[in-house]
């Protein structure tokens, strides 16, 4: 197989399920911690899109950096409040906010973009979906820096 099929199978052939699982495994993506950064995502653009205050105030680097921080922080007090604590999460914090700088801020805003960016995750963060090459790289490149700053707090 040749340099440029092996590209393509990469980022366009979905796994076979079983493959999937035998990658997943060997990872330690644990199903139940994948839905709680999972939940915490869409907790993070739910807010970020229902707070958004549209581009003539969220018109700056500046603004943008302090509407996505109080969103971030804002999620990260929730699930303290359910005993889920994210620290030290620089690297991942940092990963989000571009993401949401390069899908969000500085694109078009419209009710299909928001559904685009909030079906990525769910695919992307869901244990059972079907998934490329590419996008399960992607899949544990986000679990690790989840797992890196994730911990239970003891009632």
């Amino acid at each position: 197989m040749g340099k440029e099929t092996e590209i393509i199978k990469f980022i366009f052939d979905k796994l076979e399920q079983g493959v999937l699982y035998q990658e997943l495994k060997k990872k330690d993506i644990i199903p139940q911690r994948l839905e709680i950064y999972s939940d915490f995502v869409e907790t993070l653009y739910t807010l970020i899109f229902t707070t958004y205050l549209g581009e003539d105030t969220i018109n700056t680097t500046e603004n943008k950096i302090i509407h996505f921080n109080w969103c971030w922080n804002k999620v990260k007090e929730n699930f303290k409040l359910e005993n889920i604590s994210f620290n030290d999460d620089l690297k991942l914090k940092e990963m989000f906010y571009n993401f949401t700088v390069n899908n969000f801020f500085d694109k078009e805003k419209s009710d299909e973009n928001e559904a685009r960016i909030f079906i990525y995750w769910k695919m992307l963060l869901n244990y059972h979906t079907p998934k490329t090459q590419m996008e399960l790289e992607e899949m544990f490149n986000f679990y690790e820096k989840f797992d890196e700053c994730f911990s239970l707090i003891q009632a």
